[in-house]
């Protein structure tokens, strides 16, 4: 970003010029437009019509105290307190919508759940960018109107990160909720829901993790349009797995994964 690559130029002692930038916000990286010009030739002067202005200390104070938080920051802190990869804390900031979705949920879970935040974050992220995002479309402003809001997945999360349930069974309680089938009875933890039911998600997030950082080339490859290798890393895991895990569950995993690096 900006701040690297003027921090990069001072170390290598090159100086500084003004000059005007363009920043691609999906690479978050700035290009050269052209060197600005100095102060003098945009011949600044006092408007001798406007009076100085004196502002009040507690003005500048109440001004300070009502900003919001930046993205960058926010990226920082949910980085730092949620053990959150760059990438997905990058999403989750895109918007307000989405940022406050996430940190609705964390605030709904944690009192709940004597868990650290490191472990639970990444595991509302994952459902987050995952079924979440895909039942609005992608759109942000659409989670407001969403039947699983923060609280219902706060519940899911809570019993996944204490191994009352699995991936498999949190998934079917996800899609029920998702699809407006909420009810008293939807968090209840179904009778065969133990770790011989299916694998748990812990488990099958690291074989997914381990499949695709011991075929570094062919995850290159997938990611510059060779799609077809899914089926590939697919097999891989569910050979590795060693239980009865669903080739759907993986695949969603998989591209999860893929989609972050």
């Amino acid at each position: 970003n900006e701040i690297q690559r003027l921090g990069q130029k001072n170390e290598m002692g090159e100086k500084q010029r003004r000059e005007t930038r363009s920043r691609d916000p999906k690479s978050r990286t700035t290009s050269w437009l052209r060197f600005k010009e100095s102060a003098s030739d945009y011949r600044y002067f006092p408007d001798p019509d406007l009076p100085l202005l004196e502002l009040d200390q507690r003005l500048l104070k109440q001004v300070i105290e009502d900003l919001v938080e930046l993205p960058m920051a926010t990226e920082d802190r949910f980085r730092n307190l949620f053990g959150l990869k760059e990438n997905d804390a990058i999403t989750l900031c895109r918007t307000t919508d989405l940022a406050d979705y996430f940190e609705s949920c964390m605030k709904a879970v944690r009192p709940k759940v004597e868990l650290s935040p490191e472990k639970l974050g990444p595991l509302a992220a994952n459902w987050i960018l995952g079924p979440v995002l895909r039942a609005v479309g992608g759109q942000d402003s659409g989670l407001a109107d969403l039947a699983l809001g923060p609280n219902e997945l706060a519940q899911i999360i809570k019993l996944q990160a204490l191994d009352k349930i699995n991936r498999t069974v949190a998934r079917k309680m996800v899609d029920t909720v998702l699809a407006g089938g909420l009810s008293d009875g939807v968090f209840k933890i179904p009778a065969d829901s133990g770790p011989d039911s299916a694998l748990p998600k812990i488990d099958l997030e690291e074989i997914c993790e381990e499949v695709l950082n011991c075929h570094e080339e062919e995850v290159q490859e997938y990611l510059k349009g060779k799609t077809g290798l899914l089926n590939f890393f697919v097999g891989l895991v569910l050979s590795r797995a060693g239980a009865s895990v669903e080739a759907h569950e993986v695949r969603e995993i998989i591209v999860g994964k893929l989609c972050r690096k």
